[in-house]
């Protein structure tokens, strides 16, 4: 019988051998055994620091501190949109041999959590960072509104017209802008621009009398 040893150390024991046949062998001594360990065993340390910024409607920059361990190999990335999640298979977005990552293809107006871990070169995992979360941008608005319908001008003295439109009905609206010319089919631009208003009517004050005027209306 081999006595026990600790690790990393060495020992002759006497060993006999027996046959199929139970026929003993000779005493055999000097059989030298040498203990072994199995490895680095020891995970690196939880990274931290670990900071989420949204940057885009659709990407999130992850960062954090550098691990100091000599035999550091990379790091994974779990990415949920559940707050407290445990990191696994599941939610694995990516691994990355330097202290940041860029999340990118996410949906918009969404928060998403995040935790990283350190992987050593005996593929040791780490156990996970902090968490860290941010929510991505609501994608900009370029869809412009529908363009005013009904609008009508009133000459109620020598001096004032008055205007009226349709409600546009845009949830997203904000104002009206007006436009004058005494030039019929002009085109609105800064150079004819006469008001905003929040309403979907206008009393334009101070004209000349005995003149027309032509009116344009954008939302």
């Amino acid at each position: 019988m081999i006595k026990d040893q600790t690790e990393g150390s060495s020992n002759q024991d006497w060993v006999r051998f027996y046959s199929k046949e139970h026929t003993d062998s000779t005493l055999r001594p000097k059989l030298t055994v040498t203990y072994t360990t199995d490895g680095d065993t020891t995970p690196p340390a939880a990274p931290t620091g670990l900071t989420a910024t949204a940057v885009s409607s659709s990407q999130i920059n992850l960062d954090w501190n550098n691990n100091s361990e000599g035999d550091l190999d990379h790091y994974h990335v779990y990415r949920s949109t559940t707050s407290g999640f445990t990191p696994g298979a599941g939610n694995f977005v990516a691994d990355t041999s330097v202290s940041n990552y860029s999340d990118t293809g996410l949906s918009a107006d969404t928060t998403y959590y995040y935790k990283v871990t350190a992987v050593d070169t005996s593929n040791n995992e780490s156990d996970p960072s902090a968490q860290a979360s941010a929510t991505t941008l609501t994608p900009e608005d370029t869809t412009p509104p529908a363009a005013p319908t009904g609008l009508t001008a009133t000459a109620v003295s020598s001096s004032q017209i008055n205007l009226d439109w349709n409600n546009n009905s845009e949830g997203d609206l904000d104002h009206y802008h007006v436009y004058r010319s005494t030039t019929s089919g002009f085109t609105p631009g800064a150079g004819n621009f006469v008001a905003d208003t929040s309403v979907s009517n206008y009393s334009d004050t101070g004209l000349s009398a005995s003149t027309t005027y032509y009116y344009k209306v954008t939302a």
